[in-house]
């Protein structure tokens, strides 16, 4: 194996071995019937609830109220859910915890931001546009500025949003067919496809119920990966060294001033809290969330209630990432050549780490999955 000391990984957690002390089972590797039959019964769970809702709600489709607020009838645990899933893609899960796992935990101080910027969304912003009864922050824009700046947002939005969830299925795609071994475009089609299909006919109402359940197997899936390699840890016949002599200052605690990185936690709070802003007010995916609730009470624990919820998602991708780094810590796949990069690490894992348990690589791939249909 190379020499876990020229990694960002190596230099941060001190790692003096550049021997493995472990190296983990290889000795089925292929998804089984109960991953496959885990996969698709809890994928089919969730497109099942916003395909019937979809059909249900058909006859009710002429208004603009249903289709882009759900008649303003939705209750806010289902809102809030639906902003959480809205917000945290397949980049989270896979890519988040690749970064977490090289360059270290310093994104986490964006939950700092989280509480002025919700404060500020749910006080200043939230009531204009909740009275307003605008459908859209581009209808409110439209509105404010003129039809040019609507018109322009807009498209420019599009796009934005287009090119992030390109990202987002490229993740869950990637994921599955490291998994499953199925073609890397076929597998990005079927979940773009899919999320559009729910999306196009039931409208936000199918949406926000699709997205709960969603919410729900994405976090079972960190939950279980991180359960997983504690108990392995603990059972371990060769035990794994410790992280006593981890650098945390390096990893999640920098406080100089340093503009060339963003790795520090200035970087990630303060100068971070301008985007989060944007992100939580401004955003029409999270906006809509909020202007869809019964009333403005219930859209102030839309928006609270949404935070608390992603915050908890972030700490869940970082515990995810601190014991991926606490497995592979002598053991790194990239240096070992087992993988090419490192957002193939939780995959990796998963698929030859994780197979003890019947049916865990199928959970695993649902909450990828539903982390990128939408």
């Amino acid at each position: 194996m190379n020499k876990m000391m020229s990694s960002g990984v190596g230099r941060r957690f001190g790692n003096r071995n550049f021997e493995p002390n472990f190296e983990p089972v290889m000795a089925t590797t292929t998804a089984d019937a109960a991953d496959y039959a885990t996969f698709a019964s809890l994928t089919a769970l969730s497109l099942g609830t916003g395909l019937y809702l979809s059909l249900r709600r058909q006859a009710r489709f002429l208004s603009k109220e249903e289709a882009f607020l759900g008649s303003r009838t939705l209750h806010a645990v289902p809102l809030a859910l639906s902003m959480v899933a809205s917000s945290v893609t397949a980049v989270g899960l896979v890519g988040f915890v690749a970064y977490y796992y090289v360059h270290g935990f310093h994104t986490l101080w964006v939950i700092a931001a989280f509480v002025p910027g919700s404060l500020v969304v749910t006080y200043l912003f939230l009531p204009v546009l909740y009275q307003l009864k605008v459908t859209s922050i581009f209808e409110y824009l439209r509105m404010r500025y003129g039809n040019s700046v609507g018109i322009v947002s807009s498209l420019t939005y599009f796009v934005l949003s287009q090119t992030i969830g390109a990202a987002g299925i490229f993740s869950a795609a990637a994921a599955i067919s490291t998994v499953f071994e199925v073609s890397l475009p076929a597998s990005s089609v079927i979940i773009g496809v899919a999320g559009t299909t729910y999306t196009a006919l039931g409208g936000l109402r199918s949406v926000v119920w699709a997205d709960s359940i969603q919410a729900l197997i994405m976090a079972a899936s960190p939950v279980l990966i991180t359960t997983k390699i504690v108990y392995d840890s603990a059972h371990s016949p060769v035990p794994l060294r410790s992280l006593a002599d981890v650098n945390a200052t390096a990893y999640i605690l920098r406080t100089d001033l340093d503009i060339t990185t963003d790795e520090t936690v200035w970087a990630a709070s303060l100068a971070a809290f301008p985007f989060h802003l944007m992100r939580l007010g401004l955003d029409q995916m999270i906006t809509q969330r909020f202007l869809a609730a019964r009333s403005l009470r219930d859209a102030r624990v839309v928006a609270f209630a949404g935070v608390g919820l992603l915050s908890f998602f972030y700490i869940l991708h970082g515990l995810t990432a601190l014991a991926m780094v606490y497995w592979f810590r002598d053991c790194d796949p990239v240096l070992s050549g087992s993988i090419t990069r490192y957002d193939q690490i939780v995959p990796y894992y998963v698929k030859n780490s994780a197979r003890a348990i019947s049916g865990v690589r199928g959970l695993f791939l649902a909450g990828i999955a539903s982390a990128s249909i939408r």
